[in-house]
């Protein structure tokens, strides 16, 4: 089984390079974009090489073997063999090619220590000669099978090649780390030749699929977990990518990314540089900080990192510690109550208890309850309290100045009326006379009295006369 790598959220949160990538999110996708890199499958070019060069081992049983690169070609060069005139393989670019550069290093290595088993790139009259009728076409990652079918047809195309198909002289073996069922299909439907039951050769006999990992591209739970439906989501509403590779080119929206290549089948949100959009892998490549960061590397250089992401705290936790206050205390509860993988929660776990949060149990420690305690949001009662009306209290007269009928405050016309000029009579410019003002605010508690007050009782009589 080949060993990968993955991002998980201490890496995540102490990135300044992942974090600038999150931060063109909106706040409510932020968290799903977290959770779209924690299911990234990383393969370093040193597991990949060990993978090929155990698979070509696998292949000694046969007497010769044939392997060959597959690249990608330019449309004008579609219409051509693979061959020339004089049957040998046509020249490869000058410019780097991307995963056929490493694959081609690796086959080269291979073939120098089995140089009678296998032949690298030969020509027409090298598989004529030799006879060999296994050939093996490798690719690192086959999302619909455009590449390796287009590389397959260009063979078909020279006669002397499709006559050893037609006959069954030939087996192809398709040799790749990651594999679609539905390109496989494609290859298949393709490719000349057909499984009719009436052909002696059918090509299910002659095309053999030979890989690590073979998945379903229409369901992306195996592969991106049970949160699945929240990654589709963002890459659907992320519009700043090119709607042809918000799910990845040919829609398989894959999860394998090498160090040596980005597979455009990957979301577009992680290599698509269109409408200034900044991708994580731009020009589909991974640099050299994510590989440091997934391979351990990254406090080597803590000069390098931006101070502000150092000892940040991700968002995750608190909600993770509420619902620890809560009273959930198992992992299994709380990735339910969140809607986690439990792998995310074992990394929020570990997390918590390096900042000292919680416990091994899962108990909130003291460090855990004042951190809650100084992030809590306001309450509503709170925040429907400061967004009342703010009152004048300029003027303000106390409840036990007033008379009966209660509080008399001056009117809106009549504190204008205060500040205008025609009181500035007794004071100096721009003050008006305390005692006029006084006046006009309130009066006497004596004088605030009714306006219409009770009459005088009668007094009975003595002798009961009125």
């Amino acid at each position: 089984m080949t060993k990968t790598q993955n991002f998980n959220l201490e890496m995540i949160e102490n990135s300044p390079f992942i974090q600038d990538w999150i931060n063109q999110f909106e706040l409510d996708d932020q968290l799903a974009a977290k959770y779209l890199l924690t299911q990234l499958k990383f393969i370093s070019r040193d597991d990949y090489s060990k993978w090929l060069i155990n698979k070509l081992n696998n292949y000694k049983s046969f007497q010769k073997c044939a392997i060959y690169s597959v690249r990608k070609f330019d449309k004008e060069d579609l219409n051509t063999p693979l061959w020339n005139l004089d049957g040998q393989v046509q020249l490869r670019p000058a410019e780097t090619q991307g995963s056929e550069d490493l694959i081609s290093s690796i086959i080269s290595n291979v073939i120098k220590d089995n140089k009678n088993k296998y032949w690298d790139h030969p020509s027409l009259n090298d598989l004529r000669n030799e006879k060999i009728h296994n050939i093996i076409l490798i690719d690192d990652s086959i999302g619909i099978g455009k590449r390796i079918k287009e590389f397959i047809c260009k063979m078909m195309l020279h006669k002397t090649f499709k006559s050893w198909w037609s006959f069954g002289f030939i087996k192809l073996h398709l040799l790749c780390y990651s594999l679609t069922i539905q390109a496989q299909k494609n290859i298949l439907f393709k490719i000349p030749c057909s499984n009719q039951h009436k052909r002696k050769n059918q090509i299910s006999n002659k095309i053999i699929f030979d890989s690590e990992k073979k998945y379903d591209s229409k369901n992306l739970q195996t592969y991106w977990g049970k949160n699945y439906i929240k990654i589709y989501n963002l890459c659907k509403k992320c519009t700043k990518i090119k709607s042809s590779l918000r799910f990845g080119y040919g829609d398989v929206m894959s999860n394998i990314i090498f160090y040596h290549s980005v597979p455009n089948n990957i979301p577009g949100v992680l290599h698509d540089n269109s409408n200034n959009w900044k991708p994580l892998f731009s020009n589909r490549t991974v640099p050299q900080w994510a590989i440091d960061l997934l391979e351990n590397k990254k406090f080597q250089n803590k000069d390098k990192l931006n101070n502000k992401y150092q000892l940040n705290i991700p968002v995750e936790c608190y909600n993770f510690l509420i619902f620890i206050k809560k009273g959930l205390r198992t992992k299994a509860s709380l990735a339910r109550k969140m809607n986690y993988d439990l792998k995310i929660v074992d990394e929020i776990v570990k997390h918590c208890i390096t900042l000292g949060f919680i416990s091994e149990s899962i108990r909130l420690t003291d460090t855990g309850y004042d951190y809650i305690k100084q992030n809590s949001p306001p309450k509503k009662n709170d925040v429907a309290i400061l967004k009342q009306n703010k009152y004048n209290y300029s003027l303000y007269i106390p409840t036990s100045w007033c008379g009966v009928k209660g509080i008399i405050q001056p009117s809106v016309s009549e504190r204008r009326q205060i500040d205008s000029s025609e009181f500035f009579e007794d004071g100096d410019d721009g003050q008006s006379s305390l005692e006029r003002t006084d006046a006009r605010a309130t009066s006497s508690p004596i004088i605030d009295l009714s306006l219409n007050p009770s009459m005088p009782q009668q007094i009975e009589a003595d002798d009961g006369q009125p």
